[in-house]
């Protein structure tokens, strides 16, 4: 075990990065914890943390003792289960609705959320009709129209939720791996253009949000105390920190000026904690996630396991790129965690169950090479 150079240092990366999201998301909750007379105690979201911690760090190890090509012989039906949750999370009763969108399933007083599990199975999908229809991939209807079909139902259903910033995000990833695996980009070009009066359609309906989101990104000043207040206070926040922070639990943000400070906006405390040294480090080990990724993708025994590496490096990457980029308000706000960091249950369990597959294909390139 020890000899795989390469799987030693992806999982050294991820420790990190799981240390680092430890000690911020109790730096960042607990003083909100312990005020929240629903909560009471300042360790209610770590001690949550810490239990989904556990359950996701078991399922990476099983993940990454399973051989991938397991995940290839089943990647059809687990594809198939995700539609199953993406349908019923829609259904009331069943989805649990917050903030005006229906995007969790709670059970046995935990929460899923079906769009986490979707990235992972639209890669494993994609890799494993990639592996089988090679020969035919560049066929647009006997190829290429059956994959994006099912893509674009799925994104379709999480759109309906509504959430059109993860929407598009699995869209993006998989038209890069569809690229990657030797689809013709001549392909998307139709399409895109039947779906061009879709997202007219989309806009009409949603043109007052777009443009609110649009303007309030030009000049958050528009509306300081409303849609703007967020990113100001985000801003405030990552500027007060300064080269080496405040210091660990010193944020004066948290304190019910910045919301989801422990969630979605956790880089900004972050940022005003341990400063331009904090956040550089994280962004470095992001950094080394994305090298070590793309050298498993590099040495990849098959088709299945290059594409499969190709799409957990980026869904993590991008994803964790997206989140500091709303954060430091580089694009327009969207709710988006941050891998590894970010506090919630759903997510780390995907994310690290994905670590666990990407684990395993570097495991197999190790012995591949020897």
């Amino acid at each position: 075990m020890f000899q795989n150079t390469l799987k030693n240092s992806l999982l050294l990366v991820v420790l990190m990065l799981l240390s680092v999201g430890m000690i911020m998301v109790y730096s960042s909750s607990s003083i909100v914890a312990e005020m929240d007379p629903a909560t009471g105690s300042s360790y209610f979201f770590i001690k949550k943390q810490i239990l989904w911690m556990v359950i996701s760090g078991i399922g990476l190890m099983l993940c990454s003792d399973i051989s991938y090509k397991f995940f290839a012989k089943h990647a059809y039906t687990i594809f198939g289960i995700s539609l199953l949750t993406l349908i019923l999370v829609l259904i009331p009763g069943i989805g649990v609705k917050y903030n005006g969108a229906r995007r969790w399933i709670r059970m046995a007083g935990m929460g899923i959320q079906p769009s986490d599990f979707t990235k992972l199975a639209c890669v494993l999908f994609i890799a494993a009709y990639m592996e089988r229809n090679y020969a035919s991939i560049k066929n647009f209807y006997v190829g290429f129209l059956p994959v994006f079909s099912m893509v674009a139902f799925s994104c379709f259903l999480i759109l309906l939720e509504p959430d059109l910033g993860t929407s598009l995000f699995i869209f993006s990833v998989s038209i890069l791996l569809l690229l990657t695996g030797g689809i013709r980009w001549q392909h998307l070009m139709p399409l895109f253009l039947a779906g061009i009066p879709v997202f007219l359609i989309l806009a009409v309906f949603k043109l007052q949000h777009i443009y609110a989101r649009i303007a309030i990104y030009l000049n958050p000043e528009l509306d300081p105390l409303g849609k703007g207040y967020q990113i100001r206070q985000s801003l405030i926040s990552i500027g007060s920190g300064g080269y080496f922070g405040l210091g660990l639990g010193s944020s004066q943000q948290k304190l019910f000026f910045l919301s989801e400070e422990s969630t979605d906006f956790i880089f900004a405390i972050l940022g005003e904690e341990l400063g331009f040294l904090g956040t550089s480090l994280v962004l470095v080990l992001y950094i080394f996630f994305l090298y070590y990724g793309f050298r498993v993708v590099q040495k990849a025994p098959d088709i299945f396991s290059m594409l499969t590496a190709l799409g957990i490096t980026l869904n993590l990457t991008l994803q964790s790129i997206f989140n500091i980029a709303v954060v430091t308000h580089t694009i327009p706000a969207k709710g988006i965690s941050l891998p590894l960091i970010s506090f919630g249950g759903s997510g780390l369990f995907f994310t690290l169950i994905q670590i666990g597959i990407l684990l395993n294909i570097a495991d197999k390139c190790h012995q591949k090479n020897e």
